[in-house]
């Protein structure tokens, strides 16, 4: 984009003063003219958005209003958008070939794998595919309605809901494609000089990694039990910064939200900057923690436009309302987070606290500072906002939020886009030089991380019968994270006569402890896994109350896990005890079982070890009819 200058000399001054206010005129329509990519991606993070704060809170109309006001006052007039210039579109084609790869080897279409998340993305599809919005369910204490950012999931489950289940895998496989592309697309629009070009563009981008492979082969930290398919960037045990492909392979809701919303801002700063509120509250139903990374590329684009387009109708009518809605649907019911300094931090779910100064010196050096340096020694204009963004990500390494630490790994992903966009577009627009090299090196580092994810797709095995999964399923295998998913419900549930109590079972002991069969008691002085088992028993598939009245002081052997359990032996987790005592506690929790055979267990330990004792004084199992098994 060319800018008048401000030091040529002419004969007639008068002349050239109105030739140059008429050019800065046009040159500054042109810096904030709409154009047809910005509007694509802007109603691509709002129209979703809009949908979930309608559908799921109590004031759609608002919803709305606040919506089509945020539309019409982005400085979209029809007449204004430059046509489709197919032949340029056309030329953008790597681009749609590479989201076409990315989406698909994902796992979102056979035949490629998907990883463990996508049970949670199903589920949540499931959920939106199959009930009424919003979608009620038993969990674990009883009623609950989904409660999430869902921003990602309603397009694909409308399309489920309108056309059958069976369209869904496709319209998942359309709808991430689509983010890729337009991701791909305001990175670098489609003014590339050869097809050879954008192809290398695009592939630098969607390989972007810090050099995770060298601080593991420093740390010792490569994948092993009890979470074999966790990736290599986990090498630090504090947190990770994600490559793009473990961000959209893993969590597309918000690797996508975050490219999108970052690019935005960064490449129409004074349309962006005009449309902050409402791109930063589209965000946060995709992705609350990508919605707080954007705040480094608000700040830049703000001081690149000046901070008057903050003032915007947009951003001071219709953000307001779509961030107050969005954060009262996101925060009702989500209980407390861990959030402190990261050398505080409790324990990640899979590792022990294992805070080392020198590590996160490493950690900051391979993850982003290296790369910076790099990047700047071959495109020094870029230092301004390298700095910025290397200043955020330094901020967020120094905090912990999340019991994985999402806010560093998903709050990085803006920042890291960025990054990966200036060292696309310093390779391979510089000339040849020594100074390409240390970002050359430092980015073939990086290959190892997207590799592994991609070979994961490639070696492993699909998720059998997505369509059974429910989040029933997810929340009773990690009733941890179920503030984070759904809301208590205020709704009565049918509980009918009970079908099974202690009476009835006979049990046999499982492991090694003090067993004292008669009084149903298990004891033990050392961390064991040991349980009474009862004998085969058949129940029906349907949900479930059980009610029980125990007595137990017990302790776990590692902090994130539990000391003693009820549970279908093997199969389902029903009642997870932590450390902790208590005398003649009853305990009410709901669960689903499938259908079929199982054994009644209770003990010490239940996929974990615990010592100390627990005794089983009562147990009942009665059917439960949620309301819509009642209608």
């Amino acid at each position: 984009m060319w800018h008048p200058s401000t030091t040529e000399t002419t004969a007639d001054v008068g002349t050239d003063a109105a030739q140059q206010a008429q050019d800065g005129k046009a040159w500054h329509a042109a810096q904030t003219a709409v154009t047809w990519p910005f509007m694509v991606a802007f109603l691509y993070l709002l129209l979703p958005s809009a949908i979930v704060l309608a559908c799921f809170t109590r004031y759609p109309i608002l919803v709305a209003g606040a919506a089509t006001a945020a539309i019409l006052w982005t400085g979209w007039r029809l007449g204004q958008i430059p046509s489709f210039n197919l032949s340029a579109l056309v030329r953008t084609w790597p681009y749609l070939l590479l989201a076409i790869i990315l989406a698909w080897m994902s796992g979102a279409m056979p035949p490629f794998a998907e990883n463990i998340d996508w049970y949670k993305h199903y589920a949540i599809f499931n959920a939106l595919g199959e009930q009424a919005w919003p979608p009620q369910f038993l969990v674990a204490d009883g009623m609950a309605t989904l409660r999430y950012s869902l921003a990602y999931y309603v397009v694909p489950a409308l399309a489920a809901k309108c056309f059958g289940a069976t369209v869904l895998p496709l319209a998942i496989f359309a709808w991430t494609t689509l983010g890729c592309y337009l991701s791909l697309l305001l990175a670098f629009d489609a003014r590339a000089r050869s097809s050879r070009a954008a192809l290398m563009l695009g592939l630098i981008f969607v390989l972007f990694s810090g050099a995770d492979i060298v601080g593991t082969y420093f740390t010792g930290a490569f994948p092993s039990s009890p979470m074999p398919s966790m990736h290599i960037e986990w090498w630090s045990y504090f947190g990770e910064l994600p490559s793009a492909v473990t961000s959209l392979f893993w969590t597309p809701q918000h690797a996508i939200a975050g490219w999108l919303g970052a690019l935005l801002l960064f490449r129409f700063p004074h349309q962006g900057v005009r449309n902050a509120g409402v791109i930063g509250a589209a965000a946060a139903i995709w992705s609350p923690f990508v919605a707080i990374g954007l705040l480094p590329l608000l700040l830049w684009a703000s001081a690149t436009t000046g901070v008057r387009a903050l003032f915007s109708r947009s951003n001071m009518i219709a953000a307001p309302v779509l961030l107050v809605l969005g954060a009262l649907f996101l925060t009702q019911g989500a209980g407390g987070i861990p959030f402190g300094f990261v050398w505080n931090a409790p324990d990640v779910i899979w590792y022990k606290h294992a805070f080392s100064p020198v590590v996160w010196v490493l950690f900051v050096l391979l993850e982003f500072l290296l790369l910076a340096c790099a990047l700047v020694l071959l495109r020094p204009a870029s230092k301004g906002i390298v700095a910025i963004l290397c200043s955020f990500m330094l901020l967020l390494s120094v905090f912990s939020g999340g019991a994985y630490n999402d806010l560093l790994m998903r709050a990085s992903i803006p920042s890291l886009a960025v990054l990966a966009l200036l060292c696309a577009q310093a390779l391979v627009c510089a000339a040849h030089s020594w100074r390409t090299i240390p970002l050359v090196l430092l980015l073939l580092a990086g290959l190892a991380t997207p590799y592994g994810e991609m070979q994961r797709a490639v070696r492993g095995s699909r998720i059998k019968d997505a369509a059974a999964i429910s989040m029933q399923d997810v929340l009773s295998q990690n009733p941890a994270l179920q503030a984070q998913y759904v809301l208590p419900a205020n709704i009565a549930v049918t509980v009918l006569p009970p079908v099974l109590d202690e009476t009835r079972l006979t049990f046999t002991t499982f492991g090694n402890a003090d067993f004292d069969v008669a009084g149903r008691r298990v004891g033990s002085a050392t961390y064991t896994d040991a349980a009474l088992v009862s004998q085969t028993v058949d129940l029906p598939a349907g949900y479930y109350q059980m009610r029980a009245t125990l007595d137990w002081e017990v302790a776990a052997a590692e902090p994130v896990q539990h000391a003693a359990h009820i549970s279908l032996h093997g199969k389902v987790m029903v009642l997870a005890i932590p450390t902790s005592q208590a005398h003649n506690k009853t305990i009410v929790k709901y669960f689903y079982w499938k259908g079929g055979a199982t054994s009644i267990s209770f003990g010490l330990g239940g996929w974990s070890s615990g010592k100390g004792a627990i005794t089983l004084k009562q147990l009942r199992f009665s059917p439960a009819l949620p309301p819509a098994a009642r209608r």
